[in-house]
């Protein structure tokens, strides 16, 4: 068994009823979490970020004269640091930016910015929002490039690894999807509804069951929202107490 069917048993077994019965909602909401504890993430990380950001714009006008100590810090962390100058060069280059982003030897400090920009032409962007782009660099890593400007009128580029987050994302999207299938393709019939009868979703196995065309039909229909298409009417009264 695959790591991607024991988390679906796994999820699934979490948002089934004790009847068995799968709880849709329930699986939505696991998988929106997961969702909410990345955006979370992402906030408290760009935060960081920016505070690292703010720290190295002030050492590096302080430090004019400490080039070496500067070095030293800058290869210490763990992302890729790049500074570009008023003069639209660039001052810094840290070892962690030259690795993430494979620069070819031409690209060095000193290099023009138009430079940098042109290798950066060369990669796929997978997305961009507020100064931050998403870049493959190869099938096995993919970049979050940061771009802030300095008090010296230069900016300074942070390099960060994502290939892990994309990996996850990619897994959820997946997950996601096969819990859709699941719904849309089962041979039993599934639905969720509001706590006044109100349908909100139908499979198509349960449609056919009731026949119905399609999940439209059955929601819309007279006889589901006044609960009679029950063999058992007294059973919707069960359920509502149980959701209770």
């Amino acid at each position: 068994m695959t790591r991607m069917h024991r988390l679906l048993d796994r999820q699934i077994r979490k948002a089934s009823a004790n009847g068995g019965t799968l709880d849709i909602d329930e699986l939505l909401r696991l998988v929106s979490l997961t969702y909410t504890e990345d955006e979370e993430d992402s906030r408290r990380t760009d935060r960081s970020i920016q505070l690292m950001v703010d720290e190295l714009d002030a050492a590096n006008h302080s430090l004019t004269h400490a080039g070496e100590q500067l070095k030293l810090t800058l290869e210490s962390v763990q992302h890729g640091i790049m500074m570009i100058d008023a003069g639209a060069r660039i001052s810094v280059c840290n070892a962690q930016a030259r690795e993430l982003l494979a620069l070819p030897d031409s690209i060095t400090i000193g290099s023009p910015f138009p430079d940098l920009v042109d290798w950066f032409n060369h990669f796929d962007v997978l997305g961009e929002n507020d100064g931050a782009a998403t870049i493959t660099i190869s099938e096995a890593c993919d970049v979050e490039v940061h771009v802030r400007p300095t008090a010296q009128q230069g900016c300074v580029i942070v390099i960060e690894n994502v290939t892990a987050d994309r990996l996850r994302e990619r897994a959820l999207l997946q997950a996601e999807a096969e819990y859709r299938s699941l719904f849309d393709n089962s041979v039993h019939g599934i639905y969720r509804h509001r706590l006044d009868g109100t349908q909100i979703r139908v499979n198509p196995a349960l449609a056919q069951f009731n026949g119905f065309a399609n999940e439209a039909e059955q929601i819309a229909s007279p006889k589901v929202r006044t609960g009679s298409w029950y063999v058992d009417p007294a059973r919707a009264a069960e359920f509502k107490t149980l959701m209770e």
